[in-house]
């Protein structure tokens, strides 16, 4: 049986790793926001309303452009996540 266990364990570690990434020191702005906007099934016309417009959300996702203040406020609220996974 613990065997069984060490096989499922491992198997779902590497299923988290795959699917899921790590959320942590490394993981940049743009790749919190890439993540946020793939599990939502969102596109750059979805965060147009917090961003400004479409093309900010462009400029941000291609390392153009950074987070404001206010921009940080609206994916906080749109994405019921704490601010400080931004900070």
């Amino acid at each position: 049986l613990a065997l069984v266990m060490q096989i499922i364990g491992e198997n779902l570690e590497r299923y988290d790793d795959e699917y899921h990434p790590p959320i942590g020191e490394s993981v940049s702005d743009i790749d919190m926001v890439k993540y946020l906007m793939k599990i939502n099934h969102l596109h750059q016309k979805d965060l147009a309303d917090i961003f400004g417009s479409q093309a900010n959300v462009s400029k941000f996702l291609n390392g153009e452009r950074g987070l404001g203040k206010n921009t940080i406020l609206g994916l906080k609220k749109k994405f019921g996540i704490s601010a400080d996974f931004f900070i």
